[in-house]
């Protein structure tokens, strides 16, 4: 049986990767800021959320954590959307899984530490993805890296 599966990278470039049968896809999408605004950026990615759910209808959302190390206001717009993916997918009984920049990067680009030029060369290397966003690259880390988990720790939460 195959899983699907919906993954995510949370910003005001959101990457977003899924398989199609065994082909791995990715699309970029630009929230825009909102006059300084988070609602905006929020009710934006949530339409676009919402849409790419429907189309895809996934088993599971897997998402790059978001890490405070960008900043008071990106930070609290990233951790805005998170909740409202989350509470999107609660209302769709829908199950979440959140990955760690590391672990993303470990799977795709070898190393924990690998870095966003890494990341779009092992997604070319690996799966001929020409030409994708270093957003879309953390997408498809996290998409190997929530492949290789037990459907039994889905919806549970895997952070250490």
């Amino acid at each position: 049986m195959t899983r699907r599966i919906l993954a995510v990278d949370l910003g005001s470039h959101l990457g977003l990767a899924w398989r199609d049968g065994e082909r791995v896809r990715t699309r970029q999408v630009f929230l825009p800021q909102g006059g300084g605004q988070h609602g905006p950026r929020c009710v934006q990615f949530l339409y676009e959320f919402r849409r790419t759910l429907m189309r895809l209808e996934p088993q599971v959302v897997a998402y790059e954590y978001p890490s405070s190390v960008r900043g008071f206001w990106a930070t609290r717009a990233l951790f805005g959307m998170e909740g409202v993916m989350l509470a999107e997918c609660e209302d769709r009984a829908l199950s979440y899984v959140e990955c760690k920049a590391r672990d993303a990067k470990r799977v795709l680009g070898g190393c924990a530490r690998a870095g966003k030029e890494d990341m779009q060369a092992s997604a070319l290397r690996e799966y001929g993805l020409v030409g994708i966003s270093e957003d879309e690259a953390d997408a498809v880390g996290v998409l190997l890296w929530v492949e290789r988990l037990p459907a039994a720790t889905w919806g549970e939460a895997v952070a250490e």
